[in-house]
């Protein structure tokens, strides 16, 4: 067995907590069953049981998940733990199931009592009790992982122990958890505790010009999303194991939402005046948005900017390939799709008159924004940090163009924002200017963070 799950195993399941689980879930469901009239009995012990349900598995399971490594550092184990010779994926699995032992212990009682009330009463009303318990455990899954994957985000930045950051990444989750569970109502898979079964409001997807039964496209998309939750968590555990993260992963995920998310564009559909070229569109703003995320979250750290300029130095370009930082390929991939849509006469592109977002211009103050987040990264240490970077670029963004705007033009706010019209080639001119200025102040500050003289 997992010795990480035994252990939590022997930590969450004593026989004290064993016994109470069921005996105070037996009393829940007892009082349903008194306070309800005899027609009525089996769904309301069923839809008691799915109240327990998201409380226990979802609302606490989550938090247990988010909490699985906190603990382990405020009680000093963590660092005994990554000096043992556990595998990254031993670790992963051994902390979701075992931390969250006794909330899926008390979930599995709810599931039994579920299918108890649908055989006896008919409470789902002719759904499968098979892929409906199956549904519910997912959300739980899902909640919990991503609970998980969070806090393992939080401890690879160096923000994992407080109170208020397990509660930020069991609120992730926890989202998560009740958003997919408005997705099954829409599908007709949803609860029963209004005692009435509501009807599908979706029953068809069209994806790449095919059409899915709604119910079996979103069970296969949950699955495929649990498995990307679950191979990232993995990939945090190796970070956090100090074990090398190749680049082939993330790449592979940021191409595989590209894909996923490009077959709901129909080719009749348009964003706006964009009635061309869809998918590539499509392709360039995830990957944009990716790089933003991915410059935020992950760590920033001089040593391995040192290290890399080192190796560059040194002509060892393929570690170099192995270790650049995810947000890297995300900005590779953006500027692959503004070169494809360049290439195909894209209207964002070439015809200004009819595009509200000039897209070599955004590509322009896309770069720009790394550069803002990289010198702050690599700033006196007073300076550092990303709180500084969000602030600039709000200044950037929100304040300095209203100003420009109120007090020289309206065109004028194109020298910060992306605009097209007449003003396009102020917009991109100016996008590239400002990143050739900020990627110089930053090597100029990297290259003083290496020879030891920070200014």
């Amino acid at each position: 067995m997992n010795p990480e799950f035994q252990r939590n195993l022997w930590l969450e399941l004593s026989g004290n907590r064993l016994v109470f689980m069921p005996v105070v879930l037996s009393l829940f469901f007892l009082a349903a069953i008194l306070i309800s009239s005899p027609e009525w009995q089996w769904r309301a012990l069923s839809g008691t049981a799915e109240v327990i349900f998201l409380i226990v598995a979802i609302l606490w399971g989550t938090r247990s998940a988010a909490a699985a490594i906190p603990e382990e550092i405020r009680e000093r184990t963590w660092d005994f733990q990554r000096l043992s010779s556990l595998a990254p994926w031993t670790m992963v699995w051994g902390k979701l199931f075992g931390a969250t032992a006794y909330q899926w212990y008390g979930a599995a009682i709810c599931l039994a009592v579920i299918g108890a009330a649908h055989v006896f009463g008919d409470t789902l009303a002719g759904r499968p009790l098979g892929l409906f318990l199956a549904t519910m455990m997912m959300t739980a899954l899902l909640g919990m992982s991503l609970s998980l994957l969070a806090s393992l985000v939080g401890l690879r930045r160096g923000y994992a122990n407080s109170r208020y950051e397990v509660f930020a990444y069991q609120l992730i989750g926890l989202i998560a958890a009740l958003a997919l569970d408005g997705w099954w109502e829409t599908i007709g898979m949803g609860d029963t505790m209004s005692f009435m079964v509501a009807e599908a409001t979706i029953t068809n997807v069209a994806w790449y010009g095919a059409n899915f039964a709604a119910l079996d496209f979103v069970f296969v998309s949950v699955l495929v999303a649990l498995g990307w939750i679950l191979l990232g968590c993995r990939q945090m555990m190796r970070a956090a194991l100090r074990v090398q993260n190749g680049p082939w992963v993330w790449i592979a995920f940021v191409l595989f939402l590209i894909v996923y998310a490009a077959g709901f564009v129909a080719p009749e559909q348009a964003f706006g005046f964009w009635a061309d070229n869809q998918r590539t569109l499509l392709a360039f703003l995830m990957a944009s948005g990716l790089t933003y995320a991915m410059v935020f979250l992950e760590p920033k750290e001089i040593v391995e900017f040192r290290w890399l300029t080192a190796q560059l130095g040194s002509g060892n370009y393929g570690r170099v390939f192995g270790r650049l930082p995810s947000w890297t390929w995300s900005l590779i991939m953006a500027a692959v799709a503004l070169v494809a849509l360049i290439a195909m006469g894209h209207q964002a592109i070439w015809n200004y008159a009819v595009a509200d977002v000039n897209l070599v211009a955004a590509f322009g103050f896309l770069i720009r924004d790394v550069g803002i987040f990289l010198f702050f990264a690599v700033s006196a240490r007073q300076m550092r940090g990303d709180l500084g970077a969000l602030i600039s670029l709000v200044v950037l963004y929100g304040v300095v163009p209203i100003i420009f705007g109120q007090t020289i033009s309206e065109n004028a706010m194109a020298l910060f924002l992306p605009f097209a019209g007449e003003m396009t080639l102020v917009s991109i001119v100016s996008a590239f200017v400002q990143a050739t200025v900020v990627w110089v102040l930053t090597t100029r500050q990297l290259s003083a963070q290496i020879a030891g003289n920070p200014s």
